[in-house]
């Protein structure tokens, strides 16, 4: 009797589960749908696309209404909608949440875009400081081949791209693939449980690129590293910090990775911090020196 109560149980928890997945993928889908209509000239294509109403294709191009555009991964219904491509796309463009909290941003002259993914802050960089030297680099190889094309498109001459990634310490290791999320992927093997796909990557560290690219500054550093943000922070010299000006980083908290740790790791090389949190598990993190951050 016990053992059929459980299972009972058991099944209708797992029903409410379903339940609950399918009103949030709905939710999900109506929010990037009002996103899409916002930034997108062609958005009755991304509609398409999210209700599955068109051929399948390998990529798919959107076109913003200031006349960016972004090829990318032609997913359909969900996959669409799990890929995060519409948040990626108005939290850049329309919040502006890697640049609002800095002042004399105008005067900005090098930014690094460090998980550049398919471009989307790739190409915001270049447009917004036209005169300045972007390096994009992203380590995944499917990523960096978008990031490549959008550059192209949106004929942006003042970036360059480098098929790596950044950490603590210089070289080749795994990275686990996200299923669903083209900007998901992850050092760290807690997701192995999860996602079953892994590929062997290049890394380098803060101080290789201002070598490797002949920076005596960086004006701005976006990370968006997927918790690879904690071990660089940790690894990384006052020295080489002093040199980065401006952070804007998502953070992405788990096993070992606590946000009071990394704040107050930025707070002793020299940073003023400010932070943001998105749910319990990420958020935004700015950092900067002198009197270059003002707190929304």
């Amino acid at each position: 009797m016990q053992t059929q109560f459980a299972d009972e149980l058991t099944q209708r928890v797992t029903d409410l589960v379903g339940i609950f997945r399918k009103f949030s993928h709905v939710a999900a889908a109506v929010s990037q749908l009002r996103f899409a209509r916002a930034l997108l000239q062609n958005w009755p294509d991304f509609l398409n696309l999210m209700l599955c109403r068109v051929p399948r294709t390998s990529s798919t191009t959107l076109l913003m209404r200031n006349q960016v555009a972004f090829e990318i991964p032609a997913e359909e219904g969900l996959g669409l909608v799990r890929s995060n491509i519409m948040y990626m796309l108005w939290d850049t463009w329309h919040d502006e949440v890697y640049t609002h909290p800095f002042e004399q941003m105008d005067n900005a002259r090098t930014v690094v875009d460090a998980g550049a993914n398919l471009g989307v802050f790739t190409a915001y960089a270049a447009r917004r400081f036209p005169a300045g030297r972007v390096i994009a680099l992203e380590p995944f190889y499917p990523a960096f081949s978008y990031l490549r094309r959008n550059v192209a498109l949106n004929r942006l001459s003042n970036v360059v791209c480098a098929q790596k990634g950044v950490l603590d310490e210089r070289g080749r290791r795994p990275l686990w693939i996200h299923p669903e999320n083209f900007g998901g992927h992850s050092v760290f093997e807690e997701r192995l449980s999860e996602w079953q796909q892994m590929t062997d990557c290049e890394f380098i560290t803060l101080d290789d690129i201002l070598r490797d690219f002949g920076l005596e500054s960086i004006d701005l550093l976006k990370l968006d590293i997927e918790g690879a943000e904690f071990p660089l922070v940790r690894g990384t010299s006052s020295n080489t910090f002093r040199k980065i000006h401006r952070i804007a980083m998502e953070y992405h908290l788990g096993p070992s990775r606590e946000l009071n740790d990394l704040v107050a790791a930025l707070g002793r090389v020299g940073y003023k911090t400010y932070t943001h949190a998105a749910n319990a598990k990420r958020g935004m993190l700015w950092a900067a020196h002198d009197n270059l951050l003002v707190p929304a």
